[in-house]
C-alpha cells in the first residue's frame, strides 16, 4: 500500500516538475514576441486620437503636418471633429481650404 502511495507521488511530482519546464520554455518565446509586438506594433494595435477642427479653421498645410507627425508618432488614425457655432462654439467660421 505504502509503495502503491510513493509509486503515485511520484508521478505526480514527475508531471508537475515536466509541466513547470515546459512552461518556461513556452514563456520565454511569449516573451520575446511579446517585447517584438510591443516595440513594433501592428496596425490593428495603434491608437487612434481624437481631432478637433474648429469651425472649418483647417488648412491643407497643416492637415498635412498634422497626419505627417501622427503617423511618424505611431498614431494609427483619427476620428475628426468639426466643432463651431452649432454645437455652441463661440469660434468664428473659417474656410476651408
Amino acid at each position: 500500500m505504502k509503495l502503491m502511495k510513493y509509486i503515485k507521488s511520484t508521478i505526480i511530482y514527475q508531471l508537475l516538475f515536466v509541466l513547470l519546464f515546459a512552461g518556461a520554455c513556452a514563456t520565454e518565446t511569449h516573451d520575446s514576441s511579446l517585447t517584438e509586438g510591443f516595440n513594433n506594433p501592428p496596425a490593428t494595435a495603434r491608437p487612434f486620437v481624437w481631432w478637433h477642427w474648429m469651425s472649418g479653421n483647417i488648412t491643407r498645410d497643416g492637415i498635412t503636418a498634422d497626419l505627417e507627425a501622427m503617423a511618424e508618432s505611431g498614431i494609427g488614425g483619427a476620428w475628426i471633429f468639426n466643432l463651431g457655432e452649432s454645437h455652441g462654439c463661440e469660434v468664428p467660421p473659417g474656410p476651408i481650404d
